[in-house]
């Protein structure tokens, strides 16, 4: 390993943080979710140009309701995996893969209650269908999902940046080629789900291959399932912020109502995730205890949402209108509103990754659920109103909740020991 300059090193002692580990690993993730987050992008503009409104929100509902039900694959199993591949066993990866295939399982007649029930309310059997194909592809579509985890483990990123980076060129490719021959719901759905599972499979052959572990048998690996479900119940409530507005939206504003408010969030929740995936470079670091500077840390995710702010709303105010045109004008007034979210997000991200390393996962699950059923409440209460207010009332009851919640028990936690500095 190459030894620290000493520039890297005293910037790395004066922010807080190991400087050449977050450049090595940041540069490729950062790259990797600007590329990701362009072709989200892409997609969506080709949505509000090619399709309808209608269409846009049916197939954003379709997506926000499985990932909802994603609970049942334990999505959490990537993190346990995760640790333990950094502990050097890299044979928990398949056993995670097979425990989430099962879980999973026991989430399709949930998609089918709901496909049932949707077909009763409306009567819009291309809805119904594509929502059953969905429930075919569910739990391949996340399953395989976890054949990253045997490379972060091991802090390369850049195997994963290729990869992904890829699968998404492709399928967006394909999608907007499908919109423009005017494809129907349950093609998209299709091509989507479709083309995620072949490839993510291939990837979890290569890593397969690689740990020389089989699929269906048994592993030497301990993996620690109890970990990981907690991690799932945490994670199950931090998504609830992105599918249950959606869901809700559907039923009280109709599918076309969604594409409105999913416009406009698609650019809020790209800096979130973007955040969300820079952060997991530092995942490794916190498993192996190694020290932060806390307080300077949490500086940093002040100024860092000070700046993405800014950014965001020059951004916003230049190119929206002509990436989706004068009929999204509504939801250009949504992301303008939503918009002062975006400085909270660096220091919620540091916040929910700290007490997740820490395995204090049912204190952030707890601390989401009860802000988000207070926020799902504010949505309710100003149902009346527009999309647009229902929408920023949710999200910013949550978000204002959570990360209040969290820098309080943070800092209580430092005080306790002794870790200002």
């Amino acid at each position: 390993m190459l030894e620290k300059r000493p520039l890297l090193s005293r910037i790395s002692q004066l922010v807080g943080l190991d400087i050449q580990y977050f450049f090595g690993a940041g540069i490729v993730v950062s790259f990797r979710y600007i590329i990701v987050s362009f072709l989200g992008l892409v997609l969506s503009v080709g949505f509000a140009r090619l399709g309808s409104k209608e269409l846009f929100g049916q197939y954003q509902t379709i997506l926000a309701l499985l990932s909802l039900i994603s609970v049942f694959s334990l999505p959490g199993l990537n993190l346990a995996a995760l640790k333990s591949v950094v502990e050097g066993n890299t044979t928990v990866v398949l056993q995670a893969v097979r425990l989430s295939l099962y879980g999973s399982l026991f989430g399709v007649p949930v998609i089918w209650l709901y496909a049932g029930y949707n077909f009763f309310l409306t009567r819009d059997l291309t809805f119904a269908v594509a929502v059953a194909i969905a429930s075919i592809l569910f739990p391949f579509y996340y399953a395989f999902n976890i054949w990253y985890v045997f490379y972060e483990g091991r802090s390369q990123f850049f195997p994963v940046a290729w990869r992904t980076i890829g699968l998404n060129a492709l399928v967006t490719t394909i999608l907007l080629g499908a919109l423009y021959r005017q494809e129907n719901l349950t093609i998209l759905i299709l091509l989507f789900l479709g083309i995620n599972v072949v490839l993510s499979g291939r990837f979890l052959f290569e890593a397969s291959r690689a740990v020389s572990g089989s699929f269906f048998q048994g592993t030497s690996g301990e993996l620690d399932v109890r970990y990981g479900l907690s991690v799932t119940l945490q994670k199950f409530v931090l998504s609830l912020a992105e599918n249950v507005p959606v869901i809700l939206i559907s039923f009280m504003f109709g599918f076309e109502k969604v594409a409105i408010f999913q416009i406009a969030f698609f650019f809020v929740s790209a800096v979130s995730g973007f955040l969300s995936g820079i952060s997991a470079t530092y995942m490794p670091l916190l498993f192996r205890y190694k020290k932060l500077a806390y307080v300077k840390v949490l500086l940093q995710q002040f100024t860092l949402g000070l700046i993405l702010f800014l950014i965001f709303r020059v951004f916003v105010e230049k190119f929206f209108i002509a990436f989706y045109g004068a009929s999204y004008q509504e939801s250009l007034e949504i992301v303008r509103n939503l918009s002062f979210l975006v400085f909270l997000f660096p220091l919620k991200t540091f916040l929910i990754n700290f007490f997740t390393a820490k395995r204090q996962n049912l204190l952030v699950a707890s601390i989401f659920l009860s802000a988000n059923l207070l926020a799902v409440f504010a949505l309710y209460w100003t149902r009346e109103a527009s999309v647009g207010t229902s929408a920023t009332a949710y999200l910013y009851t949550l978000n204002v909740l959570l990360s209040t919640s969290l820098l309080v028990t943070y800092l209580y936690q430092v005080y306790r020991e002794k870790r200002l500095i």
